[in-house]
């Protein structure tokens, strides 16, 4: 017999009870003549049996339940070890299950990708950013002045020139997500600039010592000012699916530009610019794809340049419209997070700076096109989450890059 046939049959014999007692009770008082208060206390002790008994009935259906789950839970534990899915019994759920709703992905955040290239800032943040920049550039260059019979023989004279260049800038930008997948960004660079050429001539009096001329140029001050606006056209539903940024740049003339400085009486500039001197707006665009822990990023830009009518001389040549060459900006290449503080990146990026049409008294100057090419890699370290520090490097390959170009961010969140 189990436990549950055994507590049947002895709550059975206490709801019987009640009514042996009544049997009992019916009987004394037909074989013998009880009092009315006999009676009474009969009849009290009879209601509070029956009262028992129900509550005894009452206790004896919750105890069935209670077996009844429990065999059924055993019987659903021994099916899932049967098939191979043995589980912990989870307990009855207190409310109604419904379908958990679906949550926005996060996408890993890798501060060491390359400036403008990154997840947009959440609506309402404000990011911060002071930055140093440093850009180095040498060149030498051999200028025959002369005629050559065949090649490998000349006749006349041959200058080397040599060209180094150093610019420093400090820049403070500004991003802030107006909302959702929208950013707007704007960045005040500060410039100074130093340039040292040196040029060493041979004599035309035969015997005489080569000459050597060196000059140095400086320029400082504020640089082009730039405004972006960037937005994310898409909202991935997963954490591996590619994100995709449109953009604009604006570029003003707030720096002092090529045509602004001072001259000589020679027309040779006495001092550097630190601007452009040309309005410039165009696109951008930028693709990131997650692949936990790493990010790929592919971004082009288009930067149109807005001739103006200079009309001015200098020296003795006049200056009228220069249309700047427009500029086409490519990079891609891979950030990879090692942990949740410390990440790096590797890549590549090409700039073509198309010819620049120059109108010289009578004449038009069309410039050659230049190809910068840099491989870049940098690190950046978050401190916690408002403070991270960002150090980026750019290697010229090609002859029209720059030699070296380092940048340190210390992006600051509120």
């Amino acid at each position: 017999m189990r436990i549950g046939d055994k507590m049947t049959s002895s709550r059975i014999g206490i709801l019987a009870l009640p009514l042996v007692l009544s049997g009992t009770l019916v009987s004394a008082q037909a074989q013998a003549g009880l009092t009315a208060k006999q009676i009474r206390d009969l009849a009290e002790r009879v209601e509070r049996q029956e009262s028992q008994a129900r509550e005894s009935r009452r206790e004896l259906d919750q105890l069935r339940a209670s077996l009844e789950a429990l065999r059924l839970r055993s019987d659903s534990n021994l099916d899932s070890v049967r098939a191979g899915q043995a589980a912990p019994p989870a307990a009855l759920p207190a409310a109604p299950v419904g379908e958990k709703p679906k949550e926005a992905p996060t996408v890993q955040q890798i501060t060491a990708l390359p400036e403008g290239i990154n997840v947009l800032a959440r609506p309402g943040a404000v990011i911060f950013t002071p930055s140093i920049e440093y850009a180095r550039t040498a060149s030498n260059r051999l200028v025959f002045r002369g005629i050559a019979i065949v090649p490998g023989l000349q006749l006349g004279l041959v200058d080397a020139n040599s060209v180094a260049a150093d610019t420093a800038a400090g820049a403070a930008d500004v991003r802030v997500g107006l909302f959702d997948r929208f950013e707007a960004e704007v960045r005040l660079p500060y410039y100074y600039r130093h340039n040292t050429l040196t040029t060493v001539s041979q004599q035309v009096v035969a015997q005489q010592p080569p000459v050597t001329q060196t000059t140095n140029l400086t320029g400082t001050g504020l640089g082009d000012v730039e405004f972006f606006g960037r937005y994310q056209i898409n909202a991935p539903t997963s954490g591996d699916e590619p994100i995709y940024i449109a953009g604009v740049r604006a570029k003003t003339t707030t720096g002092t530009g090529p045509f602004d400085v001072s001259f000589d009486s020679s027309g040779i500039a006495t001092e550097l610019p630190t601007g452009t001197g040309f309005w410039a707006v165009g696109p951008t665009a930028t693709v990131l794809l997650p692949s936990d822990p790493a990010v790929l990023f592919a971004s082009a830009g288009y930067l149109h340049s807005i001739g103006e009518n200079i009309n001015k001389t200098i020296g003795t040549t006049h200056v009228g419209q220069v249309d700047p060459g427009d500029t086409l900006d490519l990079a891609l290449g891979f950030g990879l997070a090692l942990n949740n503080r410390f990440s790096f990146s590797l890549g590549y990026a090409h700039t073509m700076v198309f010819p620049t049409t120059t109108e010289l008294g009578v004449t038009r100057q069309v410039s050659n096109t230049l190809q910068a090419g840099r491989l870049t890699m940098g690190w950046s370290y978050q401190f916690s989450d408002r403070f991270t520090v960002n150090n980026n490097f750019e290697f010229g390959v090609t002859s029209d890059a720059p030699n070296l170009f380092i940048t340190v961010r210390m992006p600051f969140a509120f």
